[in-house]
């Protein structure tokens, strides 16, 4: 069986699950002694996100199928629809990268803004995490539960009455620093990486995205993880 350009679909089949095998076992770190169901329902469950465990399971039947009757007539045959899944598949986990799929214009504030100036960007534009800068280096990762924090401390144990004009960023951050709540990864980076990396750290609440993932770089764009459920 061929598709539309005379290319034999069994041949894109392989291509595929080739491609899917062998980065299966490279992310989990899985030689060939594993079998590859094995290798699948590792991957499904650290990756709850995950949703096609029964349809890999059952392309590697298939494959099964067509490797041992090589020399002779195959009883079945990989689907047009079903080698389009696969490829997407593939495309997602492995070609999907951060970057252009995460490009934005990201908001930035500098340590010396002020609080009231932050709290009206997250009233009007909806924002929830802000890169913090001095001048030109990233310090760290302003989010909504650091400010949360701080205004319960400083307005309820502290019994103080808050200066929002006057509260600096700098200050607010120190909430922030005691927590890994942001990692700075390439553009490079494959969006499967930057869901096992938001699993793996229950704290990041955003990857920012850079050429090289030097903090010195600017930014390219924010990952958060809403965006991830989208």
């Amino acid at each position: 069986m061929t598709d539309d350009n005379g290319q034999s679909l069994n041949s894109r089949f392989e291509i595929a699950f080739n491609r899917l095998d062998r980065f299966l076992r490279d992310q989990q770190g899985l030689g060939r002694e594993v079998g590859f169901v094995k290798v699948v329902r590792e991957f499904d469950d650290g990756n709850r996100w995950w949703s096609h465990r029964d349809f890999i399971i059952s392309c590697a039947n298939l494959r099964n199928v067509l490797i041992h009757e090589r020399t002779g007539s195959h009883l079945a045959h990989p689907t047009s629809g079903a080698v389009a899944q696969l490829e997407k598949i593939c495309a997602q986990l492995i070609d999907r990268r951060v970057f252009p799929t995460f490009k934005r214009k990201v908001e930035t504030i500098q340590v010396d803004d002020s609080l009231l100036s932050v709290l009206k960007i997250i009233r009007t534009r909806n924002y929830s995490q802000f890169p913090v800068y001095h001048e030109k280096q990233l310090r760290g990762l302003l989010t909504e539960n650091g400010i949360t924090r701080w205004l319960a401390e400083h307005g309820t144990t502290k019994m103080e009455i808050v200066d929002l004009q006057d509260t600096c960023i700098r200050d607010v951050l120190r909430e922030e620093e005691v927590k890994k709540t942001f990692q700075v990864v390439a553009a490079g980076t494959t969006v499967t990486q930057v869901r096992s990396l938001f699993a793996e750290h229950a704290l990041i609440e955003a990857a920012l995205i850079t050429q090289s993932g030097a903090r010195t770089e600017p930014l390219m764009g924010i990952i958060t993880r809403c965006d991830l459920l989208q």
